[in-house]
């Protein structure tokens, strides 16, 4: 814990948290704007009697909301540990530490906690103020918001995990770009999976499974938006296009991904604890 702390403080100053404050910071009060004057004209719709419309518009938005806030956490997740254990040995400051009385296994996992900490509390804040202005420029609720936090949550402390295990055996920047190539076949796969449900295509329902098996991360997200959007403005889910969740995946993709977690986390260790520093 004493490791979690002092890395929790530094990934405080790091310049990376600022940047993504101030990104999140810049796209909530983009997303607000929108929101607010979609708000105020939505009452035309409502007046047309197309009550399909007005669905569409609220499940649009908040998953396009939901979506780019997902995209910062794993900004943030992948480049605040991309170098934790790679420079610490680069610059000599492990071997300062390895030899004291401490295993490996404390010190990987007090970084570990320290980072995850930091994603929690943002993913915390950027989740609760999307459902907050959801519900204060549009009046709609989301369901079911405290398994969605949870699952917004696990999405990027599982890229958070990969990236841990490429730190302990891969570069630097060489582990930030295949984390987030990896990140970007999921979302890739994703997307292929949400339109082959769309157009009725298996072969590409199936490429999006396999790349979820793969890297589960925006299976987590597609579970989520399953969640968060009432029955109401689920009826037409296709016409959420690929950001929604027309190909939703089962409870045991989520047992999966935790399952996935646990394995990288502990293949991480693993090799760190052998590795010849």
């Amino acid at each position: 814990m004493t490791i979690a702390r002092i890395t929790f403080r530094e990934a405080l100053r790091k310049k990376l948290l600022i940047i993504a404050l101030i990104l999140a910071l810049i796209y909530l009060a983009l997303f607000g704007t929108g929101l607010y004057f979609a708000g105020r004209d939505i009452g035309q719709a409502r007046q047309a009697g197309s009550q399909y419309m007005e669905y569409m518009i609220y499940a649009q938005l908040s998953t396009m909301g939901l979506y780019l806030a997902s995209f910062i956490m794993a900004f943030l997740a992948i480049f605040s540990a991309i170098g934790t254990i790679s420079t610490e040995i680069e610059n000599g400051m492990l071997q300062a530490i390895v030899p004291r009385p401490i295993r490996r296994t404390e010190i990987f996992l007090g970084k570990f906690i320290g980072h995850g900490l930091v994603v929690t509390l943002f993913g915390l804040f950027i989740f609760s103020a999307i459902v907050f202005l959801i519900r204060t420029m549009l009046g709609f609720t989301l369901s079911n918001t405290l398994q969605a936090l949870l699952l917004f949550i696990l999405q990027p402390i599982l890229l958070l995990a990969v990236t841990m295990l490429g730190t302990t055996f891969v570069p630097t920047l060489g582990n930030g770009a295949a984390v987030f190539l990896l990140y970007s076949l999921a979302v890739i796969g994703g997307f292929t999976e949400q339109i082959g449900a769309i157009i009725n295509s298996p072969a590409a329902v199936n490429v999006g499974i396999v790349v979820s098996l793969i890297m589960p991360s925006d299976a987590i997200y597609r579970k989520m938006i399953d969640l968060v959007l009432p029955s109401s403005t689920n009826i037409f889910p296709q016409a959420l296009g690929p950001f929604g969740s027309m190909s939703t995946p089962s409870v045991w993709m989520v047992v999966y991904a935790v399952g996935y977690f646990l394995l990288v986390l502990t293949s991480a260790i693993y090799v760190f604890s052998r590795r010849d520093i």
